[in-house]
């Protein structure tokens, strides 16, 4: 996972009046701490390693008691339409949900899970916010999609990515397929992420 506290979370928060931040891998929590750090009152998370969810539970535990984090120990494509339907303004998305090649050789994460994705989480919030013309918006770990596949730590395993790849090897078709009203650039930080922000401010 990226070092989210690296961009600017608190300038955006001031400036687009975001509310919430909805993440997707909140892995060791990195993540729910940068938000917090920049003064979000409400933070979205999901993972599919119970593990890790059980952890950022425990370590955050008084932002969980508070109801000012909300976990799930769910795919991306499971939580988001959970943690659309309790929104209620503006919010920065962190989508960096992606499983780790390592996890493939443990009984960390369901291996059936869909290992990059980002264009379904796309789709989901589309769908279910419309244009999204007051969010703001961080595509972490962009580079993944440059790849062809993935090779496991043991060298064994070879997973090929999904056909969706190639649509997102392209930033300004993805942005005009789902970012029509935004601003965009990429950003090495130092992972590739794609940074999306609202036209025109508030």
């Amino acid at each position: 996972m990226s070092l989210l506290a690296l961009f600017p979370l608190k300038d955006w928060r001031l400036a687009y009046g975001l509310t919430a931040m909805v993440e997707t891998g909140t892995h060791r929590g990195a993540g729910v701490a940068a938000a917090f750090e920049a003064g979000f009152p409400k933070v979205f998370s999901c993972d599919v390693s119970v593990e890790f969810v059980s952890l950022a539970a425990g370590f955050f535990d008084t932002y969980v008691q508070e109801d000012s984090l909300i976990l799930h120990a769910l795919s991306s494509e499971q939580a988001l339409p959970l943690m659309l339907s309790a929104l209620s303004g503006p919010a920065l998305f962190f989508l960096d949900a992606h499983v780790n090649p390592s996890m493939f050789a443990s009984d960390l994460v369901d291996t059936d899970a869909n290992p990059l994705p980002l264009m379904r989480e796309l789709e989901i919030i589309r769908q279910i916010r419309g244009d999204c013309e007051r969010d703001v918006f961080v595509l972490d770990d962009m580079a993944f999609y440059l790849q062809q596949y993935w090779i496991g730590p043991d060298q064994t395993r070879i997973m090929k990515l999904p056909d969706c790849v190639p649509e997102l090897r392209d930033a300004e078709h993805l942005v005009s397929l789902f970012f029509p009203k935004h601003t965009w650039s990429v950003v090495q930080n130092p992972d590739v992420a794609l940074v999306l922000l609202p036209r025109g401010g508030r």
